[in-house]
């Protein structure tokens, strides 16, 4: 190592020293310029070359051979036994150990086998010590020893290189690519999996659910082809991607349902969208309208959940939709049913509604609607009265309720407490409210039944109470507003319902004497000669009224009757028994079974469902009548149950949304006490019912319980083909998080070692008794993609004689192959071979950035954690993600947009990824990423030789002043014989086997560099070693049979060719192409391609 040329330390020393000292002993001076030209001279030590002389002369130039470094010899060795001589550097190059140097007068030469640097020679290549790269063995040591002390001095990289990039190296502690190059690093191994145990682990609430997003067309099965495309709405110019078509009907009617991605706008009813497949066929279709949502503008009353709703179109076009109410506000009576439905009951008899317990505001009202098995009966409608005096005033407020003749008044909120109290005769709402009531106090001031009532009085607060006391639910209090009362006599109703009710029926037994029947009541009959009866008799046809003919005492009588029965009993009916019989009206009423119930008020505040019961007010009142069939008595038999609470509407569910509707169809509900108000909206979208996707979070998977060891968040596994005891504390020690638990297994690779022909006893000739050939009869399958022509499969059909050595000859020579099937085509076959006969070698480019960040949503934003490059329209794949949904990223080709300008190239690192389209941006909603991935750009020209001119667009800093390093390949230069159309066979890459051992290096001299490709050294890489391009796979060295493919083969059609470069329909595949054999630090790699044959249509 020679030191760089500066100033000199010499050149100061006289205007250092004194000058008194100078003119006194000048010798002096000399010595200390001599002593610091020493100081800054190199040291070398050389060896004798051949029979040339090895005596340099002072003063002259010497010159490496190697490195090219330039030096003035300043003094030679005194001592005969070892060669070295005293250099001044004159140039910025360093002499090598081992070069040859030549003196530029004395013709000397000598080996260097050692470099001393004197001390101040020392201090100018200060700045090469610190340079890893540059730096002696020793201080190299010193650096490990300071900076990364647990790295062994084993391990199989090149420490030079890792201690450049140590930083970086402990910037990723714990990332998985740190442990990829540490296990690269120390061991050489490649072979490293990551597992994390709580992708396994069971956790609640864990489940990712999905839900599709559709259009909806009329069905044509042309539309199927949407699949796959991007639709453009003809008025909205709207965009999305459909990524699945599917069919469905609605009643009868199919309709195709388009499942869209990537909204970019927003379609219209009725608009035109269109689509393009790539066979350039253009698809058109018409959005039809659907019901998408119901707005509710006012939820009415009495609504249960799951009560149908009803929607209509005014323009009868559209069709299908169906609704149901979802939720409901849940403080209303809403569903009374009929288990048991009694007899006796008349239409409008009332429900009483028991709300103990509930905590309702207004109690809910409902009454008997209809009735089923009728039956009549006679019953008095005459009214009978009592005059009473009575109170009649204005009122200031309302009550706010039903209220009923009957009801109570009271002056306190608590009936027990009032000290004024009344009966309601009438109520009329209006401005202002009218009530008539009883004063009680007049009952108070006749008698002191009721001590302590006062009559009411203007002002006075008045409170409503039922028949019993209650009050009555909802009710509000009312002040009385009237300076001067009206009093007077008012005709109250004495239970006019029962008048008949209690009429005697008195059983009796009569006997007959002729024409007379004698008529005998023990009870007595209270009758007299010539009053209208009428009989029921037990036997006979006799039943009637009749004139009573004789009263022979209080309990016999007589009437006159032709050819009566002989004896018997007989029933008087009650028309009759009383002397007010001229008095009264007799109607009749209807009566029957429960069958249905209507609402007058569904009530409000309800928090518990009320209990009810239903007994009739009318004539079966007070008349206690078994009812035949049903148990019971008539009028009390019947039960109403309360079913859930319901209300105020608050949520609609949508069943179906229909199809077709040009404008919003119209919703409406049941008619209850207050019917709802609902809107309907017409959409062009739905969204449909959603689904789970995978396992997770479902006790039924195979997810494992936490068990705070394996199972758990913090845990994870190492799997490499090395013993977990060979390197589990070099983990702990230099990458093992804290806080984590690391497990290890071993990961099993098997090497195969197979024979054919029966277990080597035949070969491929082998013949059976007959002379038949064993193995020879075979079909080759040809397939290639030629501009406008794709032939699928064409056959070739070998004879049992023909021998493979000859028919691969000749398919060599022949100019023309023809392939028949379904469409006949003629290809001629070139062979592009090297000089040497082997497959041509040609290179293309490949890219790879990691990953730092990943923003999901509808628009997918890439960060990449160093400067990528890219251009815009980029063709780009991204891979090795791990989270959750990675898969809708993970293996897919993208289009790289928005990379940013080519001024700002060294700091762009972000881009937004599209659809190959260009234009429809990728959707990961849903994804979550745990692990960042790579980013990949293959490309898609090669040439043949390493070209500038393939960098010449990338944003590739520094490129143009690197040296790229000179494959050892032997392919021919010119490809001006290509043209567009033609098709290149590239041959796959692949593993050869051997008994013992894999990538065993072919013979030393066939070995390809790693993808930086940046060092000025052929034989080198930027990290210091080479691998094996292929192994040796067999015993015999010769056969190619046993390859394991690592990459496919694959056929590239030519589009264009410029200079030597041919450019591809499309990009090389990124995928087992060993990007991860090391750092890269120029963010760029050559992946090299052997072609066997191109492939032109004749």
């Amino acid at each position: 190592m020679s030191a760089k040329v500066s100033a000199k330390a010499v050149s100061q020393v006289e205007n250092q020293i004194p000058q008194f000292i100078s003119e006194e002993n000048p010798l002096y001076e000399k010595f200390l310029k001599n002593y610091y030209e020493f100081l800054e001279t190199l040291c070398v030590f050389y060896t004798a070359v051949g029979a040339y002389t090895t005596l340099f002369t002072n003063g002259e130039t010497v010159t490496g051979q190697t490195s090219g470094a330039t030096a003035k010899v300043k003094g030679k060795n005194a001592i005969s036994a070892t060669l070295k001589v005293f250099l001044e550097p004159t140039n910025d190059l360093n002499f090598l150990v081992d070069e040859v140097i030549i003196g530029g007068t004395s013709n000397a030469r000598g080996t260097i086998s050692k470099l001393n640097r004197e001390p101040l020679n020392g201090t100018k290549t200060f700045k090469d010590l610190t340079n890893s790269d540059l730096t002696t063995d020793g201080i190299l040591d010193w650096f490990k020893k300071e900076l990364y002390p647990n790295i062994r001095n084993s391990a199989t990289v090149d420490l030079r290189y890792f201690l450049k990039h140590l930083k970086q190296f402990y910037r990723s502690k714990g990332s998985e690519k740190s442990f990829r190059t540490l296990f690269r690093a120390l061991y050489g191994q490649d072979s490293l999996d990551f597992y994390y145990p709580k992708t396994d682990m069971f956790k609640i609430s864990d489940g990712n659910w999905l839900q599709d997003t559709v259009l909806q067309l009329s069905y044509d099965i042309s539309y199927l082809d949407f699949n796959g495309l991007t639709i453009t709405g003809g008025t909205s110019s709207a965009t999305a991607f459909v990524s699945n078509v599917t069919t469905r009907k609605v009643g009868t009617v199919p309709v195709v349902e388009l499942v869209v991605t990537t909204f970019v706008g927003t379609f219209v009813v009725g608009e035109t969208i269109t689509a393009t497949t790539a066979a350039g066929i253009e698809l058109s279709a018409t959005l039809t309208g659907m019901l998408t949502d119901v707005l509710i503008v006012n939820g009415g009353e009495g609504y249960s959940v799951d009560e149908a709703l009803t929607v209509t179109d005014a323009t009868a076009v559209g069709f299908g939709a169906t609704a149901k109410v979802k939720s409901t506000s849940a403080d209303q009576v809403a569903i009374l049913t009929v288990p048991a439905v009694g007899n006796g009951y008349q239409v409008n008899d009332p429900i009483t509604f028991n709300n103990a317990g509930t905590n309702a505001v207004v109690t809910a009202e409902a009454k008997v609607a209809t009735l089923a098995d009728t039956f009549t009966v006679d019953v008095v409608s005459t009214l009978l009265t009592a005059g009473v005096e009575t109170k009649t005033f204005d009122l200031t407020g309302a009550f706010g309720v039903t209220v009923s003749a009957g009801y109570l008044i009271g002056n306190n909120a608590i009936y027990a407490n009032a000290t004024k109290k009344g009966v309601v005769i009438s109520y009329t709402v209006g401005t202002p409210s009218v009530l008539t009531i009883y004063d009680m106090f007049n009952e108070n001031a006749a008698a002191t039944t009721s001590p302590g009532l006062v009559a009411w009085a203007n002002t006075d607060t008045m409170y409503l109470f039922n028949k019993t006391g209650t009050a009555v639910l909802g009710a509000f209090s009312v002040i009385i507003n009237d300076t001067s009362f009206v009093t007077t006599t008012a005709h109250v109703a004495l239970n006019s319902t029962n008048y008949g009710a209690n009429f005697a029926t008195p059983d009796g037994t009569f006997a007959s004497a002729g024409t007379t029947v004698t008529v005998t009541y023990s009870g007595g009959h209270n009758l007299a000669a010539n009053d209208s009866i009428k009989l029921d008799f037990s036997t006979g046809s006799m039943n009637g009224t009749y004139t009573v003919a004789t009263v022979p005492n209080a309990t016999t009588f007589t009437v006159t009757i032709s050819s009566p029965a002989a004896s018997g009993t007989v029933e008087m009916i009650p028309i009759i028994s009383s002397k007010m019989k001229n008095a009264f009206v007799f109607s009749t009423q209807t009566f029957g079974k429960v069958a249905t119930v209507s609402y007058s008020s569904h009530g409000s505040g309800y928090e518990a469902k009320p209990t009810t019961s239903l007994t009739s007010l009318g004539y079966y009142s007070t008349v206690e009548t078994r009812s035949d069939g049903v148990g019971g008595f008539y009028g009390s038999n019947a039960t109403i149950a309360v079913g859930d609470l319901g209300g105020a509407v608050t949520g609609i569910t949508i069943t179906e949304p229909g199809f077709g509707y040009e404008l919003a169809p119209a919703v409406t509900g049941a008619q209850h006490s207050t019917a709802a108000t609902l809107t309907g909206v017409l959409g062009i979208t739905r969204i449909k019912d959603g689904k789970y996707s995978g396992e997770s979070g479902m006790p039924s998977s195979q997810k494992k319980i936490q068990d705070n060891d394996y199972y758990q968040d913090y845990s994870y596994v190492l799997k490499t083909t090395d013993s977990v005891d060979v390197w589990r504390n070099d983990v702990l020690k230099l990458l093992h998080p804290a806080g984590y638990k690391l497990f290890g297994e071993v990961l099993i690779e098997n090497l195969l070692n197979t024979q054919m022909f029966d277990r080597g006893l035949s070969n491929i000739n082998t013949a059976d008794a007959t002379g038949m050939s064993t193995y020879r009869e075979m079909t080759f399958f040809f397939e290639s993609f030629i501009t406008g022509l794709q032939v699928d499969m064409g056959e070739t059909y070998l004879e049992v004689e023909a021998q493979i050595d000859s028919l691969i000859a000749a398919l060599e020579t022949f100019a023309k192959i023809t392939i028949k099937g379904g469409t006949t085509q003629t290809y001629t076959l070139n062979k592009l071979r090297a000089s040497n006969g082997i497959p041509a070698e040609m290179f293309s480019t490949l890219f790879v950035k990691d990953s730092s960040s990943v923003s999901v949503g509808t628009t997918t934003t890439v960060t990449t954690s160093t400067p990528h490059y890219f251009r815009e329209n980029d063709l780009v794949s991204l891979d090795d993600f791990v989270g959750t949904n990675v898969s809708l990223i993970n293996g897919y080709m993208y289009k790289a947009t928005s990379v940013g300008s080519s001024g700002t190239a060294a700091s762009n690192n972000t881009f937004i990824i599209k659809e190959l389209d260009g234009t429809t941006n990728v959707n990961t909603t849903g994804m979550s990423i745990s692990t960042q991935g790579k980013v990949f750009r293959s490309g898609k020209k090669a040439s043949s030789g390493i070209l500038i001119d393939m960098y010449s667009t990338e944003y590739i800093e520094g490129i143009k002043t690197k040296t790229i390093h000179e494959y050892l390949h032997t392919s021919a230069s010119d490809l001006t014989g290509f043209s567009s159309g033609d098709v290149l066979d590239v041959s796959g890459r692949h593993i050869d086997i051997e008994s013992r051992m894999i990538q065993e290096d072919n013979g030393g001299n066939d070995d390809f560099l790693l993808e930086d490709g940046t060092t000025s050294n052929p034989n080198s890489s930027a990290i210091g070693f080479l691998l094996a391009d292929e192994g040796q796979i067999d015993l015999d060295g010769a056969n190619d049979a046993h390859q394991l493919a690592v990459t496919p083969a694959v056929q590239r059609q030519v589009s264009s060719t410029s200079n030597n470069i041919l450019t591809f329909n499309r990009p090389f595949d990124y995928k087992n192409v060993p990007y991860t054999q090391h750092p890269h630090n120029q963010g760029f790699g050559l992946y090299k391609h052997k072609v066997d044959q191109r492939v032109l249509a004749a």
